[in-house]
C-alpha cells in the first residue's frame, strides 16, 4: 500500500521529498510545508457531479490534476484523486448560508428509505441468528426510519434544490468529494445529528440553532431526517460487508436512550417555533 502511495505521488504528481499520514478515509500528505489529501475512490461515477459544484463554490480544496491531465488517477484498477487544502477550516460551519444548485428537483428521500428497510427486513427475515445484535436492534432504527417516512408524505414535490453535503462533519466540509445536491434542510439535519455523534451537542446552544433556523428551514424535513439514524445503518451495512463484526454495534447502541431524549428535546423546542404533523411517537 505504502509503495503505492508513493508511487502515485512521485510519478503522477511530481512529489519528491514528502510525508504522509494514513488515515480511515485518505491519505494527509505534506510536502514544501503545504498540505494535499489523497483519496481512493470507491466509484468514479460521482466525480463529474462533485467537479460541477467545486465550481460553484468558493471554500472547497482544489483538485490538482496530475501529470498526464487528469483529475482521476488509475493504478492497478484502483482510482485515486488529491486535493489542495488551500482553504481556512471552519471552525463553525455555515448552516444559514446556501450556494443554489441551480436546478429544481424531487425529494427522493421517501423511495430511497423504503427500499433500505425493505431491504433489512428482508436480509434479516433471511439470516436469522447471524447477526444477534442487528436482529435485536433493527425493528428500533426501522420503527423511527418508519416516523422519517410519514413525515415525508407530503414533502416530495418540485422543490429547490442547493449544494449540500454528505457528511456535516468540520473535517470533511471543505472536502469536493463531499458535495451532494439536495434540499437545504439535508445539512442542517446532518450537522444536528454530528453534534450528537460528537457530543458536541453538550457544549453547543441546540435551541438556540433551532431558533435561528425558523425562517430557512420546513422543521418536517429536518426532524425527519433525524429519524435516519445514519450511523446505525452504516455500521450494519459494514458489518453484512464482513468489514466489521456485529460486536461493533455495541456503542451505538448504548447510545440508543440518549439519541431518542436528543431528538425528543429537539421536537419540544421545534414545536414551540412551528405547527408539526401529528404522529404517535412524536408525543
Amino acid at each position: 500500500m505504502i509503495i503505492i502511495l508513493d508511487k502515485i505521488l512521485k510519478d503522477y504528481y511530481g512529489f519528491t521529498s514528502f510525508t504522509k499520514e494514513i488515515q480511515k478515509d485518505r491519505v494527509i500528505v505534506e510536502q514544501n510545508k503545504k498540505i494535499f489529501f489523497l483519496y481512493s475512490l470507491k466509484s468514479i461515477e460521482k466525480i463529474p457531479l462533485c467537479y460541477q459544484l467545486y465550481t460553484l463554490v468558493d471554500y472547497c480544496d482544489d483538485f490538482v490534476w496530475n501529470r498526464f491531465g487528469d483529475i482521476i488517477t488509475t493504478i492497478h484498477n484502483s482510482h485515486y484523486i488529491l486535493c489542495y487544502s488551500n482553504k481556512t477550516k471552519e471552525k463553525s460551519l455555515p448552516l444559514f448560508s446556501f450556494y443554489s444548485a441551480q436546478v429544481k428537483g424531487k425529494l427522493n428521500w421517501r423511495e430511497l428509505w423504503i427500499q433500505k428497510s425493505d431491504y433489512l427486513e428482508s436480509y434479516i427475515s433471511n439470516n436469522r441468528g447471524k447477526y444477534p445484535l442487528i436482529e435485536e436492534s433493527m425493528p428500533y432504527y426501522l420503527g423511527l426510519l418508519e416516523t422519517g417516512i410519514y413525515l415525508l408524505k407530503e414533502e416530495t414535490e418540485n422543490i429547490d434544490l442547493y449544494i449540500q453535503h454528505s457528511k456535516m462533519d468540520p473535517e470533511e466540509y471543505n472536502n469536493p468529494l463531499n458535495l451532494i445536491i439536495d434540499v437545504k434542510e439535508r445539512d442542517f439535519s446532518e450537522y444536528l445529528k454530528y453534534l450528537f455523534i460528537s457530543k458536541k451537542y453538550k457544549e453547543i446552544d441546540v435551541s438556540n440553532l433551532l431558533q435561528q433556523g425558523k425562517d430557512f428551514f420546513n422543521y418536517n424535513l429536518v426532524l425527519a431526517r433525524l429519524f435516519l439514524v445514519n450511523n446505525y445503518f452504516q455500521e450494519v451495512d459494514e458489518i453484512i460487508l464482513n468489514q466489521k463484526e456485529d460486536k461493533d454495534l455495541k456503542e451505538i447502541l448504548k447510545r440508543t436512550e440518549e439519541y431518542e431524549d436528543y431528538i425528543l428535546g429537539i421536537l419540544g423546542v421545534i414545536k414551540k417555533i412551528k405547527p408539526l404533523k401529528k404522529y404517535p411517537i412524536l408525543r
